[in-house]
């Protein structure tokens, strides 16, 4: 029996998972087309090196120094969103695991008053500022569903409009972005690119009553009603579905114990937290957990309790300072050809390879948030941007766009309090699905209750903001030690996140 929290997992082709909870699917050959990316990119990790071959790299978001553990995980009772937050309550379902999402039969047929017009998207994503490269995706994304929105006829029949904004890097540059975007009428924001500048305007954006949507922030913190008052929502996952993912990785590949080494900060707490509940669920042990001090001269000590528990596999959350480990790891005869070696997001780029012995790292497999985007979303991508390399976090883009679309059409309004309580709605799973915006779009005029699938793989999203279901990538160290997708995994986000 699966444990009550766990996923049931589709692949990118929508086949049923058989084994465990999650297993993993051989990409589809349609993205055998995808052209070679090998430009560098930035993210909140530092810069990375652009894994050569690959389709896109979805290097998460996340300032490690600024991420807060919630200590509500798998197994307990979710918080009651804010009162009120939502407008009248809708009937709801459950998702697979637990989540309360509205019901098809919550969805409006199309009668509800107008409300203001046109819909204004500000940006709040990464323009400049040591992201900015890497926010060049984002922007394309967002462009490229303003146009596929407008090509259909606009939201209430009028075009949607786009407020250019710059999150940079610090708090005061996103604010006084998003001051000028609520000045010049913006009802909804698409961003922030971090978690960390999210977090620093939430309560600006929630005093001036707007919606924040990021395609790209997987902190814990932010599932949390209290502090979203229900004007946030997201097409990433939290970071508590990596470490769900990465157990059921392990313990499809015949790991029944492993190690866990971890750098001491809140990014690393919440992947081990969140890894461990999982494994031992999967019935799999942890035998031993060493929190070690990314600043430490050396990690012998660590590594050598490591080595006493005798594990199947070892399991590194950590950032830079990764490199490092596994060259005390491989000094101690547990290097990654000794022993099974699984990454997160934090350490998973070809950079992880600088300074360690040539082929160390081939096998080695670890896990980067976000799905890959077919030839047809590249095709769409690059005609707003045809200098882009990658495709990091575009689709989220894209999706966060046009469901704020759809749940303003659903809702006849642009109200943001209005479209928060469609989002919901229009991506509830069990609704009649479609896939681009003007057949959702003809669908709602029929009076139909849709369920929006798009690019992102992003679906039923929470009251707390929270997709239900995302995406997650497989990626593994080549011989060259450069990194390259294996799989996709599209399943069911635990309920760490807070709805």
């Amino acid at each position: 029996m699966l444990p009550s929290f766990l996923a049931s997992t589709r692949c990118q082709n929508n086949s049923p998972v058989a084994t465990l909870f999650v297993s993993y699917c051989p990409l589809r050959s349609s993205f055998g087309s995808l052209a070679i990316q090998s430009e560098p990119f930035s993210s909140e990790h530092g810069d990375h090196p652009k894994p050569d071959g690959a389709f896109e790299v979805n290097g998460i978001l996340k300032l490690a120094s600024v991420m807060l553990v919630v200590p509500v995980l798998f197994g307990c009772s979710p918080s009651t969103p804010v009162p009120g937050a939502f407008g009248p309550s809708a009937n709801a379902m459950s998702t697979p695991s637990g989540h309360s999402v509205p019901s098809a039969a919550s969805t409006p047929a199309g009668g509800a008053a107008t409300t203001g017009g046109p819909l204004i998207l500000g940006t709040l994503l990464a323009a400049t500022g040591p992201l900015a490269s890497y926010a060049l995706p984002e922007f394309a994304g967002m462009g490229a569903a303003v146009d596929a929105v407008n090509a259909a006829g606009g939201v209430l029949g009028m075009p949607v409009q786009k407020i250019n904004g710059d999150s940079g890097n610090t708090q005061s540059v996103a604010s006084l972005s998003l001051e000028r975007s609520i000045d010049k009428g913006a009802q909804v924001i698409i961003g922030a690119t971090t978690s960390t500048m999210s977090l620093s305007v939430i309560d600006q954006a929630v005093a001036a009553g707007v919606l924040l949507f990021s395609p790209s922030n997987t902190a814990v913190k932010l599932s949390d009603p209290a502090i979203t008052q229900g004007l946030y929502f997201r097409t990433a996952p939290p970071d508590s579905y990596e470490g769900l993912v990465l157990a059921g990785l392990a313990f499809d590949e015949g790991k029944r114990s492993v190690a866990i080494m971890q750098i001491d900060d809140a990014y690393g707490a919440e992947l081990a937290d969140s890894f461990t509940l999982a494994f031992k669920e999967l019935n799999g042990r942890v035998v031993a957990h060493e929190v070690y001090n990314p600043a430490a001269s050396s990690f012998a000590d660590n590594v050598a309790k490591v080595k006493a528990a005798k594990p199947d596999a070892i399991v590194l959350f950590g950032l830079s300072e990764s490199t490092s480990v596994i060259g005390n790891l491989i000094d101690a005869g547990i290097g990654p050809q000794d022993v099974t070696l699984y990454l997160c997001d934090g350490n998973m780029d070809n950079s992880l390879a600088d300074g360690l012995p040539a082929g160390a790292l081939e096998g080695v497999k670890g896990t980067i948030p976000g799905a890959l985007a077919d030839p047809q979303m590249q095709a769409a991508f690059l005609a707003v941007n045809p200098s882009l390399t990658n495709f990091v976090f575009a689709p989220e883009t894209y999706d966060a766009v046009v469901i704020t679309a759809l749940a303003a059409e659903a809702a006849g309004s642009v109200a943001p309090t209005d479209i928060a309580a469609q989002i919901p709605l229009v991506t509830a799973i069990g609704n009649t699905a479609c896939t681009t915006f003007a057949e959702c779009l003809n669908l709602l005029k029929a009076g139909k209750a849709i369920s929006y699938r798009g690019p992102s793989r992003a679906r039923a999203l929470l009251t707390n903001g929270d997709p239900s279901v995302a995406a997650m990538g497989i990626w593994q160290f080549r011989a060259d030690d450069q990194i390259a997708p294996v799989d996709e995994v599209d399943g069911d986000v635990p309920r760490a996140s807070l709805a």
